[in-house]
């Protein structure tokens, strides 16, 4: 399984693509997320308008039925974007400050080959 990451610097938002479904429907988590979500109620995707705010898989999971199998990578693309965030929105190495994972949340070091990712 691959998902997709889009983050857009221009936005400061960013777009989390866990399948190929079709979305049938939109819902508001809160004023700056919203999830996609197909035909049985499961998560499609999760844009994120503001990335001041990166809510967790588990926040998510709360309210909206994440597959099992795409909520540890739902975690990591979020995971993802919050480095983002974190590089002043410059995915390149050259732009990379340093950060401390917040207690109880870990970092990654280098993306899953499992996870791609574009910016816009």
């Amino acid at each position: 399984m691959q998902i997709q990451v889009i983050h857009s610097n221009a936005l400061h938002a960013g777009y989390v693509k866990l399948t190929d479904k079709k979305i049938w429907r939109s819902e508001d988590l809160t004023d700056d997320l919203i999830v996609d979500l197909d035909s049985l109620g499961c998560v499609v995707g999760v844009e994120l308008l503001d990335l001041d705010r990166v809510p967790s898989a588990a926040d998510i999971a709360a309210k909206f039925h994440v597959a099992s199998a795409e909520l540890p990578m739902l975690e990591l693309a979020l995971r993802h974007l919050m480095r983002w965030k974190a590089t002043n929105g410059s995915p390149t190495r050259r732009s990379q400050v340093q950060a401390q994972a917040e207690p109880g949340r870990t970092l990654e070091s280098s993306p899953s080959p499992l996870l791609s990712t574009s910016t816009g």
